[in-house]
């Protein structure tokens, strides 16, 4: 993986990071330090609990609903996982994101379609610390070798391209779902 230029990383199906190359723990560097929602230990946390994730995760609503239907799925493969449960329990105490889990990320998923639950699809944007670097569209790549899958692990690669003010601009822009979602 650290052959790689792209941020990449290993997760569990609970989203926790076992490993990450030099590019991605680039990409999240200067984050204040919020133990349990760090991207070096858990994505998932990360993007759900972490104060500075808005910052990096541009597009922010699409992230956060992606990653409640990330614990959507992981929760109905694993359902007797004691981690997961805590999760969707700190999911349910914390008012906006009940409200989402609840109440928008199935519609959500409904317009955005399976690829963004299954971390491939519609390229979102991402806030590179590097200013020369700066805002890039991002896409979610599995790539997971037979050897990793039996052991659990996915293989994700943040595949980042440059984003050319236009392309910016229609990132950002509200999309209309069914419910106005």
């Amino acid at each position: 993986m650290e052959a790689l230029s792209l941020p990449t990383f290993l997760i569990d199906h609970r989203w926790e990071v076992k490993s990450a190359n030099a590019a991605y723990r680039e990409l999240f560097r200067g984050l204040s330090h919020q133990p349990g929602a760090m991207p070096s230990a858990s994505f998932l946390r990360f993007g759900l609990f972490h104060p500075d994730a808005p910052a990096i995760l541009v597009d922010y609503r699409n992230w956060q609903l992606s990653m409640l239907a990330q614990l959507a799925t992981s929760l109905e493969r694993h359902d007797q996982d004691v981690t997961l449960q805590c999760l969707q329990g700190e999911v349910h105490r914390h008012p906006a994101l009940r409200e989402a889990y609840l109440n928008d990320m199935q519609t959500w998923v409904l317009g955005a379609g399976g690829d963004l639950v299954h971390h491939e699809g519609t390229a979102r944007i991402i806030r590179h610390p590097d200013p020369l670097i700066g805002l890039q569209s991002c896409r979610l790549v599995e790539e997971t070798p037979r050897a990793l899958q039996a052991r659990g692990l996915t293989r994700i690669t943040l595949v980042l391209t440059q984003l050319d003010a236009e392309g910016a601009a229609d990132l950002l822009r509200p999309r209309s779902t069914p419910c106005g979602v």
